[in-house]
């Protein structure tokens, strides 16, 4: 039985995040074939956060910074926060809803459920 079977998933789905990567930090390290979580949080989500707009763009360019997943984070769908996560951090925030290009506007906990739905729909 092989991992798509145990996880439920189709097999391209596994096969889109195995890359050949080192186990141990390093250039000089031996590549094995192994999953990535990271490219699989890259290639399946809507949006990834990083620490600020600098690195974020760094990410997209530079293979240390992007850890060999930079095609990914060059796709366009990772925005940097600056200065991190504040308490402005909120999907009820307009800029914070903009800045992360949330097509569904702002929303309370009243009103996720059809967010979600207009997201998903997106």
């Amino acid at each position: 039985e092989g991992l798509a079977e145990v996880l439920g998933v189709p097999q391209e789905y596994i096969d889109s995040i195995i890359f050949k990567m080192p186990l141990k930090v390093g250039k000089y390290n031996k590549k094995v074939l192994c999953i990535n979580s990271m490219a699989a949080g890259l290639r399946y989500s809507d949006r990834a956060l990083t620490v600020s707009p600098t690195y974020a763009r760094e990410c997209a360019v530079d293979p240390e910074k992007g850890v060999e997943l930079q095609e990914l984070f060059a796709k366009g769908r990772s925005t940097g926060i600056l200065n991190g996560v504040k308490e402005g951090v909120s999907p009820s925030n307009k800029t914070f809803v903009e800045k992360t290009k949330m097509v569904c506007g702002t929303y309370t906990p009243e009103t996720a459920s059809a967010a979600k739905a207009e997201l998903k729909a997106a």
